[in-house]
């Protein structure tokens, strides 16, 4: 579709560099050594995992239905929730909450008007035609207006919109289920009226556009030239890999969610047969493979996005009440973003600032220090801990001692890397190298995370292929690749030598016996 080619981030070529993503192609023939040890040592960085954790709630949300995250409101930092009869707003910091107004008839939310924070919705059933489409209801006040459509109804021979986008300065944009959409202004002129290929009606929006899923693409309708655009992916045909373009790995999409700057979306992978979580850059058009924990995909049917975190909803089973218990997750966004080298960490402390230290407490009562200033240098994630007033912030310590992967030795590994920017420690034990891996990824250090693989990629062979491909398989990354293509290389000698744990490797790991039958069938892994 070369409407994908309209967006000025899709004029770059050097954007097409990012699209080949894996394992580093073989040095050209008459290479040197160097040369080729060099290509050998670039990797891919590992997916970033999102990961959820409950926020404390004071009292349980009183829910009628299933509640759905539908919007954040960014400039008044709260989540706005809706179960289908009640609106609810929710403090995304300590989970405390309140009942905005319950409506009579089943409703919709159809944005937050960015003007003043109101919340506009639509009644989703058969109504009496006395009762108005639309209503905007004041936040803090829980009062409720009707949302006037006048602009839209006498135009011409008429519009009558599916869903409202309020936008700055009084603006309304109108989407019908014929696929035209309508802008009006402040004084109620029409300044719009096109068109569109996509349904839009039940997309996502930010102050860049309107955003929805079509096929196996993101499409978009920008509101900077008011046209419609593919941002990445293929109406018609799904992608393969991670990257930029038409040919993104982009399966059957479902539940987009949109922050100012990314867009995220789930979707059923048809290579390996499972759910996939990712996001795409708003303004590289890259896609990204994101991996998540502490909640399951299922859980993902409801959030929405800050420019910080995601949010999602979990239901479990109370026994003690002997009811259900809607917990609220939040996964931080923050700490994916690229630490600082040590040199670069070091340029940017602060001399003036008091020298404090930050502990961390393990298993075994060891105890390790850091210097808060430059851990916060270095590292989003614990810039954004020691920022956040949180506990830990406020103590100075950090309890790992229930961490399976935190013990004095893993620990120890990750703060020399702070110090150093490189691996110091010891690198012959892979249990150890995997539990500095995971803390890597979950502590949102991607060359850790790199060096980590680099480590166990040396100790890669016959006898430990199975094992690590147990820990690493489904994530993409460069460490699994290597796994497979020596799989691929050494089958029968592989089997031979890891028959007598076979059983206990595929039991204990479901997703990997999926996997070698496939592999063993010859089909995508």
């Amino acid at each position: 579709d070369d409407r994908w080619q309209r967006h000025p981030a899709a004029r770059s070529p050097s954007l097409w560099l990012g699209e080949s993503v894996g394992v580093p192609a073989p040095p050209s023939k008459g290479a040197s050594s160097s040369t080729a040890a060099a290509a050998d040592a670039v990797v891919e960085l590992a997916p970033p995992m999102l990961e959820f954790e409950v926020i404390p709630q004071d009292k349980r949300l009183d829910l009628q239905r299933r509640l759905e995250c539908s919007e954040f409101d960014a400039p008044r930092n709260r989540l706005i929730a809706s179960d289908g009869f009640g609106i609810f707003c929710i403090n995304p910091e300590d989970g405390s909450w309140k009942r905005v107004t319950v409506t009579a008839y089943m409703h919709e939310i159809s944005c937050i008007n960015p003007d003043n924070g109101n919340v506009v919705f639509r009644y989703s059933s058969a109504l009496p035609s006395s009762i108005a489409e639309f209503f905007s209801v004041d936040v803090e006040m829980g009062l409720v207006f009707e949302v006037s459509l006048s602009a839209f109804h006498n135009w011409r021979w008429g519009f009558f919109p599916e869903r409202l986008i309020c936008l700055p300065g009084g603006e309304m944009l109108g989407m019908d289920d014929n696929d035209y959409i309508m802008t009006v202004d402040a004084a109620g002129d029409c300044k719009e009226f096109r068109h569109t290929s996509s349904d839009l009606c039940a997309g996502v929006s930010n102050d860049r556009g309107i955003f929805s899923t079509s096929g196996h693409s993101v499409v978009g309708w920008l509101h900077d030239g008011a046209h419609e655009v593919v941002m990445a992916g293929c109406k018609s045909e799904p992608g393969r890999r991670d990257g930029v373009g038409p040919h993104v790995r982009y399966g059957n999409l479902m539940h987009p969610q949109v922050n100012s700057r990314y867009l995220f979306v789930r979707d059923w992978d048809n290579d390996t047969w499972e759910w996939r979580f990712s996001r795409l850059d708003l303004e590289t058009l890259r896609v990204e493979t994101m991996r998540i924990s502490g909640l399951s995909h299922d859980g993902l049917q409801s959030f929405c996005a800050s420019d910080h975190a995601l949010f999602a909803v979990r239901v479990v089973w109370d026994t003690e009440a002997a009811d259900y218990e809607v917990l609220l997750l939040r996964a931080w966004l923050d700490p994916f973003e690229e630490d600082l080298s040590v040199g670069a960490a070091v340029a940017s402390v602060d001399l003036s600032a008091p020298v404090s230290s930050l502990t961390f407490l393990v298993d075994g009562g060891a105890a390790l220090h850091i210097d808060r200033r430059l851990l916060a240098a270095r590292s989003a994630h614990f810039r954004g801990l020691l920022c956040s007033g949180m506990r830990e912030a406020r103590s100075g310590e950090v309890d790992l001692t229930d961490d399976a992967d935190a013990d004095e030795a893993s620990v120890s590994v990750v703060l020399r890397y702070i110090y150093s920017g490189s691996w110091e420690g010891p690198s012959h034990i892979s249990g150890l190298v995997f539990r500095v891996r995971a803390l890597a990824h979950r502590w949102a250090l991607p060359r850790l995370v790199d060096l980590a693989e680099l480590q166990l990629h040396r100790l890669l062979g016959p006898s430990t292929v199975l094992s690590f491909l147990g820990r690493v398989v489904g994530t993409r990354s460069f460490l699994e690749e290597a796994c497979w293509a020596l799989m691929d290389a050494r089958s029968a000698e592989i089997m031979q030598v890891n028959e007598p744990c076979l059983d206990t490797l595929i039991r204990e790991n479901p997703s990997l016996a999926k996997r070698l039958l496939l592999w063993r069938g010859g089909g995508a892994r």
